[in-house]
């Protein structure tokens, strides 16, 4: 089998339409992000057209949003010539972000939990440390929401009763934790207007009439 041409990735300004398309080729470089990027403006830019971008949802892709398939950017990828980082770069990226960032952890308090969730949170962090990050602030930021709605509904201006008697902060905090539970499989509010519902106490009243 006769193997295929490089694809092209210098300038084809009118070298292709939809008529001639640009080629069928593959990358030896296996997958380079700058080069699948080049590959596909050539192709979006020869014709919209072209079966190896994406429809999505039925509509013709445009130049600024033109993908390649995952069917094309097999072929393209070429598996024969996948190519693995240089040792360099890995030991670069170990130096200059991971090795500090354990050091880091390892100085951090942590909650008493299993040895087992421990080193899955210490993996996944230091794997995704800006994704992970995110999710914390996220948390952290949804939490002191929730804990301001429920303190304030369990204030002397709100209209919820206290779960257990005398004890009002031992309830909205309760709930703080619970809602931000659901919050995690996206139930949160649903939650929120449950509680409300049940907990309710319409005869709240202040009662200033006599002053």
């Amino acid at each position: 089998m006769a193997a295929k041409m490089k694809c092209p990735l210098e300038d084809i300004s009118n070298k292709y339409n939809c008529t001639v398309p640009y080629p069928d080729c593959v990358n030896p470089g296996g997958f380079q992000l700058p080069d699948f990027m080049t590959i596909t403006r050539h192709i979006a830019e020869s014709c919209l057209n072209d079966s190896r971008l994406a429809h999505i949802d039925g509509q013709i892709p445009t130049l600024g949003n033109a993908a390649l398939t995952y069917a094309a950017g097999k072929k393209i990828e070429d598996l024969r010539s996948w190519a693995k980082y240089p040792g360099g770069d890995i030991w670069a990226r170990l130096t200059t972000w991971k090795f500090p960032l354990l050091t880091l952890i390892a100085f951090f308090p942590r909650p008493p939990i299993s040895i087992n969730v421990e080193t899955f949170v210490l993996i996944h962090l230091i794997g995704s440390p800006i994704n992970t990050i995110e999710s914390m602030l996220f948390t952290l930021s949804n939490c002191q929401s929730r804990a301001t709605y429920w303190r304030h509904q369990f204030g002397s201006e709100g209209n919820l009763s206290s779960l257990v008697p005398d004890e009002s902060d031992h309830s909205w905090k309760a709930l703080t934790l619970i809602t931000i539970s659901y919050d995690e499989w996206g139930l949160g509010d649903d939650f929120k207007d449950l509680m409300l519902q049940e907990l309710y106490v319409p005869c709240r009243v202040i009662h200033t009439i006599e002053r």
